[in-house]
């Protein structure tokens, strides 16, 4: 029977054949349009089987021969394809890359790399020279293609306000997505040669990093999003309170030797460290006057001492007092460095009795903050 049959393909015309498989199309349509999720996926199980085995069974000749039909039908199909279908091709491959690697695990992702790279480095140790020319050429042609994408992309310009001659380019809307971490990005921060350009390396580093989100207290985000009755003055003063609710200074030398023209920037020059108070308390100047606590000694204090301390400063007498109450519970509620201040208060007050209750002088405490890491 399959020799009759093979004799009947070998003497088809080739409208005949044109027919013939026309027909095995509509046929198989037919039968894809009414099967069931079960039949579905029975189908899919018997052809990877059926694949499976195939691949297993043939030698490495016919392993070279199978694949290199395959890179000539690709390459028959990418030549005969018009723009437009391409672009369609290149689209449903972003997307599908998009859901396979917003899927996928660490592990599986450091699987996926090594075995690329071990694929890669299988390819480049077996390329002849002709092969390395095309691949090359290949690529010089793909640069070609996105550098002329760009050129007929009508980039969105404006005037400096600075030099009238001076045109910069406009970063487009801050829309899109990272499809890792979800930071929003500008469309020409996007890696051209990425499958998925939506996946960017300067927020998770391509999904190789995960950070947890952070919980911020609600009433903290409704005042930054100007939805809480004292959000007008939250951003009015916001430096002030920045500065206020401090832990340490801001220390270094500003560079102004540099004439810069248009937007202010702010130069550091040197090295940039951050002055916290070694003393618990205020210490006593030769006047017997006891300076003003400020940074860490605040969170020593009471938190209304500490409110009334911040608000007397000269610099935020001007500041609404609830809003600095408000925004003093927030902190020592959720601060690390505010809580831990708060249990050496908490040390130094029980260190204190206990020396006063054996009649000895008590011992010097310290507060001594270390990296997790050791």
């Amino acid at each position: 029977m399959r020799q009759r049959t093979s004799r009947r393909y070998e003497n088809e015309t080739p409208i005949e054949y044109s027919k013939r498989l026309d027909d095995l199309r509509r046929r198989a349509s037919q039968r894809l349009e009414t099967e069931s999720p079960t039949e579905y996926s029975k189908r899919l199980y018997d052809m990877q089987n059926r694949a499976l085995q195939r691949t297993n069974n043939e030698t490495p000749t016919q392993r070279n021969e199978r694949l290199e039909e395959m890179r000539q039908q690709a390459a028959l199909r990418l030549s005969e394809e018009t723009d437009e279908q391409r672009n369609e091709r290149l689209e449903e491959m972003r997307q599908g890359a998009a859901i396979r690697l917003s899927k996928e695990t660490h592990e599986q992702r450091n699987e996926r790399l090594k075995e690329m790279r071990q694929r890669a480095t299988l390819r480049l140790s077996a390329e002849t020279k002709i092969k390395e020319d095309q691949r090359l050429e290949e690529q010089r042609r793909r640069d070609a293609r996105r550098r002329a994408a760009l050129e007929k992309t009508k980039v969105q310009t404006y005037k400096s306000a600075v030099n009238s001659n001076v045109n910069y380019r406009s970063l487009g809307p801050f829309t899109i997505t990272c499809i890792h971490c979800q930071a929003i990005h500008f469309p020409e921060e996007r890696v051209g040669n990425k499958v998925n350009r939506d996946s960017f390396g300067d927020c998770c580093l391509h999904g190789r990093i995960s950070l947890e989100a952070p919980i911020f207290p609600n009433e903290l985000i409704l005042l930054f999003l100007g939805q809480h009755p004292l959000a007008q003055e939250f951003h009015k003063k916001i430096r002030n309170l920045n500065a206020c609710f401090s832990l340490a200074s801001f220390n270094v030398d500003d560079d102004r030797t540099i004439n810069s023209h248009g937007i202010y920037s702010f130069i550091a020059a040197g090295m940039i460290y951050h002055k916290i108070n070694l003393a618990v308390h205020p210490t006593q100047n030769p006047n017997s006057d006891y300076e003003r606590p400020q940074y860490g000694q605040l969170y020593f204090l009471d938190p209304d001492d500490a409110v009334n301390e911040r608000i007397q400063h000269p610099y935020n007498n001007e500041i609404n007092q609830d809003l600095v109450n408000r925004l003093e519970k927030i902190i020592r509620a959720v601060n690390c460095f505010a809580q831990a201040f708060k249990m050496m208060r908490e040390v130094e007050t029980e260190t204190r009795q206990l020396a006063s209750a054996k009649g000895i002088a008590p011992p010097h405490v310290r507060l001594l903050f270390t990296n997790p890491d050791g």
